[in-house]
């Protein structure tokens, strides 16, 4: 076998030998396969695979292997449906080896190939690479623009890629919407309104299309309604409408054919579609009046001035749409009527109903009256009538059932000259409003009343209350009294009544007073007891007793301590006797005790400050005289009667 010589450098190699052993070149680029679709052995388009590498380990030097510089002729293209778009890769390979390259497309979506033919490139050198992006067969993309992402790879070593970004086109193509109506051919009997159902197919396009839809009849006598009107029907996809048809009434026993077209816009196209009506109308049956019925025909109301019912319009038995004018009239012409129209249409064989509203005025309290009546409808062939009765009553008086009753009824205050109560008006056993003016007296003429509200309305079935106040001079204290009280309630023909009691008492202070100056007296003065009385002199207390022994020279110690403890009993006797004279029935043993040891220790006092020479008093006494003062004045409060 001869050597390999390698196109790269001329070096000539050993033969069977893969890669050039001065530049690293392949020579088996001859035998590799070519790509023909959007990647190697990728037909599609989309990512793949990645594919092999040249079989190289240990024989190429990958680090040398440079990325491809890339740049497309144009960044966008426009996609048709029926051949691939063509464009072109300026490409360049910078690398010092010959290399080859894949365009792979990782991101693509399903309907979109990129094909193209084996790229190889000597080193250093540039060549405009043709690419073609398609449609995939079987797919039918809506109408957009994507950015797609071209990846070109290095065969040798695929890590070392270039990206270059177009901007690929789904134009709109496809036919105008079509437009078919379910049922073509409608047939009316006796009818005048008819319907159909409208599709408008999209399939054949790649695009949205807003679609207006309209229709006409030849003599434009026919009403039209389609619902929805107007439609946005997404590519590839069928929307329904519905269409709506009110004919023109034809004569008994006639027949009529007419042709309805529909029509779809959609921007400047245009579809169409044909409805056939036929309109046949039956013989003119024999005329048959229509019924009027009342329900209720006999209303009875209480307390009520006016009523509801139903006016039912029978024509069942007709065969003919019937228009009637309706009113209402009665003898006395003492009925009034309500009708939400004057007019009522009731299609042939059909029933109809109108409500209305007849009023008159209320009899007399307690009584009732019963009001015939009539109720017609006619029109231009034919006048019919029914009747009914409007019974109205009303309740006896609300005065006459309702009650009147203070709460609490007896009205009782301590040492205050005002009371409050609430006077109940109940109208619970009656139907009817109450207006009821409220009074109040004091037979005595002794009391003063106010009620507020002195008028009342009170409800049906309910009950309201009003506020009283009742004042009176209070009676002398410890003493009581009552009051008798009567309320009227009335509504100006009629009164009704109850009655109460204001009670009054009024409490006596002097005996309370009483017992606390006296208990406080006797316990002041029994401090005092045991408390200093003079300055200068010492102090003896009661467990001093029995008397001590007199000393020589100390005859003026001797004394004070003789007296003072006897002293001091005997103001404590005279609290506690004091204190006692509480439990009696008049305040003379409690004043006569206060005077004793008022005056016998002030007595006493001086005596000593005579004698010895005090210094002056001291808080004990004073205490004594203070307690011995308002023991008699507790004695003092006795209301005399």
């Amino acid at each position: 076998m001869s050597d390999i010589i390698c196109e790269s450098c001329g070096t000539a190699n050993p033969p069977g030998t893969q890669f050039c052993t001065e530049c690293d070149g392949y020579f088996g680029w001859s035998s590799a396969p070519k790509s023909t679709r959007g990647s190697a052995a990728a037909p599609s388009g989309r990512a793949s695979a990645r594919p092999a590498t040249v079989p190289s380990p240990g024989a190429t030097d990958v680090s040398r292997v440079i990325a491809p510089t890339v740049e497309p002729d144009q960044t966008s293209v426009v996609l048709d449906p029926a051949a691939a778009a063509p464009m072109s890769l300026h490409m360049y390979n910078p690398s010092p080896i010959v290399d080859g390259y894949a365009v792979h497309v990782p991101a693509a979506p399903d309907w979109l190939t990129v094909t193209h033919e084996e790229i190889r490139l000597l080193p250093h050198t540039d060549a405009m690479v043709p690419i073609a992006f398609g449609i995939t067969e079987g797919t039918s993309p809506d109408a957009q623009t994507v950015a797609v992402a071209l990846e070109i790879r290095s065969l040798t070593d695929d890590r070392k890629t270039t990206t270059a970004t177009i901007e690929v086109t789904v134009p709109r193509f496809g036919r105008p919407v079509t437009l078919e109506a379910h049922p073509s051919i409608v047939r009316l009997t006796d009818e005048v309104r008819g319907t159909a159902r409208l599709t408008v197919d999209n399939s054949a396009a790649n695009h949205p299309q807003s679609v207006v839809l309209t229709a006409s009849d030849p003599e434009g006598v026919v009403d039209f309604v389609i619902e929805p009107r107007q439609l946005d029907i997404p590519p590839a996809q069928t929307v329904s409408a519905t269409l709506t048809f009110e004919l023109p009434t034809i004569d008994f026993g006639s027949r009529m054919e007419r042709v309805l077209t529909v029509t779809a816009t959609a921007g400047d196209d245009e579809s169409e579609t044909s409805v056939a009506v036929t309109q046949q109308r039956s013989a003119a049956p024999e005329y048959v009046p229509v019924e009027l019925r009342l329900e209720p025909s006999v209303l009875r109301v209480r307390d009520f001035t006016m009523a509801d019912l139903t006016l039912v319009v029978d024509n069942r038995r007709g065969a003919a749409d019937r228009t009637l004018t309706v009113g209402g009239r009665d003898a006395e012409s003492k009925v009034a009527f309500r009708f939400p129209t004057s007019q009522i249409r009731v299609a042939a064989g059909k029933i109809a109903t109108l409500s209305l509203t007849v009023e008159a005025d209320a009899p007399a309290a307690g009584e009732d009256v019963s009001y015939p009546f009539t109720v017609l409808a006619s029109d231009e062939i034919d006048e019919v009538e029914t009747t009914g009765t409007l019974a109205l009553s009303t309740s006896p008086p609300a005065i006459t059932t309702t009650t009147l009753r203070l709460h609490p009824s007896k009205i009782s205050v301590r040492n205050s000259a005002t009371g409050r109560s609430k006077l109940i008006v109940d109208n619970s056993s009656s139907d009817q409003w109450l207006r009821a003016h409220l009074a109040g007296s004091d037979p005595e003429a002794a009391a003063r009343l106010t009620i507020r509200p002195p008028t009342v309305d009170v409800p049906p079935r309910r009950s309201v209350w009003a506020d009283v106040t009742v004042s009176a001079d209070p009676p002398d204290p410890g003493e009581a009294a009552e009051r008798p009280l009567s309320f009227t309630a009335t509504d100006g023909r009629s009164t009704v009544t109850c009655e109460g009691t204001f009670a009054q008492r009024t409490s006596d202070w002097l005996p309370i007073v009483r017992v606390v100056l006296t208990l406080l007296g006797a316990l002041v003065a029994a401090a005092g007891a045991f408390a200093p009385w003079a300055v200068t002199l010492p102090d003896y207390l009661i467990d001093k007793l029995p008397v001590a022994q007199s000393q020589p020279g100390t005859e003026q110690i001797d004394e004070v301590a003789l007296t003072q403890p006897i002293a001091r009993l005997a103001v404590l006797v005279l609290a506690g006797a004091m204190a006692l004279g509480v439990f009696a029935r008049t305040g003379k043993p409690t004043q006569t005790a206060a005077i004793a040891m008022a005056l016998g220790f002030v007595g006493y006092m001086v005596y000593l400050t005579q004698r010895f020479g005090t210094g002056g008093p001291m808080y004990g006494a004073v205490l004594v005289v203070v307690g011995a003062a308002l023991g008699f004045l507790g004695g003092l409060c006795i209301r005399r009667r």
